[in-house]
């Protein structure tokens, strides 16, 4: 009986190594590498992190399910928290770079000197704001999709 659950894990990490390396070598390479993995323990980081993982998964949808506004309503409050934030800070600071930039290049461009360098309007920030608000947004459809969304 297999009480850890590596069994399974190290089972069907074999199937797919199988599929993905039709090659008896790197089939055997790959096989090598999943069993070293599995006596160093990291196999079983990798089971623990998992099972972390879907307890936070159960955690959600017990929240979502929530009858309770405050409970239920965190995400979407986020959300707007999020579309706000990008409202007043992001848009405004970004006409107003490249408003100046324009102002600069055409200066320069009258000058005769080199445009300067385009402003970095902090896309970075606002893709990291953008991927966690769709994630929200993805786990809000789930919730609605299952019916368990608690603003009814």
């Amino acid at each position: 009986m297999d009480v850890t659950g590596l069994g399974s894990i190290f089972d069907f990490g074999s199937k797919l190594i199988e599929r993905i390396w039709p090659d008896p070598a790197q089939r055997a390479q790959a096989s090598l590498e999943l069993a070293k993995l599995q006596q160093s323990g990291e196999l079983q980081k990798l089971a623990n992190e998992t099972q972390l993982l879907q307890g936070q998964i159960d955690i959600n949808k017990v929240e979502a399910a929530s009858s309770s506004k405050f409970i239920s309503w965190w995400r979407p409050g986020a959300g707007w928290v999020g579309v706000i934030s990008l409202a007043l800070v992001y848009w405004p600071r970004a006409i107003v770079l490249c408003a100046v930039w324009c102002l600069q290049a055409y200066a320069a461009l009258k000058a005769g000197s080199p445009i300067p360098a385009y402003p970095d309007l902090g896309v970075t920030d606002v893709l990291g704001l953008l991927g966690t608000l769709l994630g929200i947004g993805t786990l809000r459809t789930y919730e609605k999709r299952t019916g368990t969304e608690g603003n009814r």
